[in-house]
């Protein structure tokens, strides 16, 4: 298993959140995508636990997570993840969302769907909601690991151009 391999596309002009997924998922060369909105901070074993949950869970193809608005410098315990496992759509109920600590932009998904479902890639807001929905449209069922693994900052780079 491969964690610290980056491969950096550069987008010239200005793109949607939703085309820059796109465009990553095109040139990825991996099983995993994990999705990272710029303005927020991922725990140092987010992508460890994602990868074992994808192990885990063989026929999960997408996994959402929680955040936290201040740093947790705690370890995880790699052997006992907290999950849920949901066959209904919580992506426009932001009660159920926040019950979670959810939002939409950091999520992670196996390659093998990128070509089998709808990207949003021209509009600049909501398309993150808009790709959640439409995975959970194609396969129905999604994992939530119940573990805050990035701090989430709400707009920071959008709002003030950072």
């Amino acid at each position: 298993m491969i964690l610290n391999q980056r491969k950096i596309i550069k987008i010239i002009n200005k793109s949607s959140a939703g085309n820059n997924r796109y465009i990553g998922s095109q040139n990825s060369t991996t099983d995993l995508l994990i999705f990272q909105d710029a303005d927020d901070i991922p725990h140092y074993q987010r992508n460890q636990i994602i990868h074992q949950c994808f192990k885990n869970y063989p026929n999960i193809v997408h996994i959402l997570h929680g955040f936290s608005r201040i740093k947790i410098n705690k370890k995880f315990d790699i052997n006992n993840i907290p999950i849920k496992i949901l066959n209904h759509n919580i992506f426009t109920d932001h009660t159920e969302m926040a019950s979670y600590h959810l939002t939409n932009g950091n999520i992670a998904i196996r390659r093998s769907i990128i070509n089998n479902i709808e990207w949003d890639i021209k509009k600049f807001r909501g398309q993150d909601v808009r790709l959640n929905k439409n995975i959970y449209k194609k396969y129905g069922e999604y994992l939530i690991i119940r573990l805050q693994l990035y701090i989430y900052r709400e707009n920071l780079t959008t709002r003030y151009n950072i």
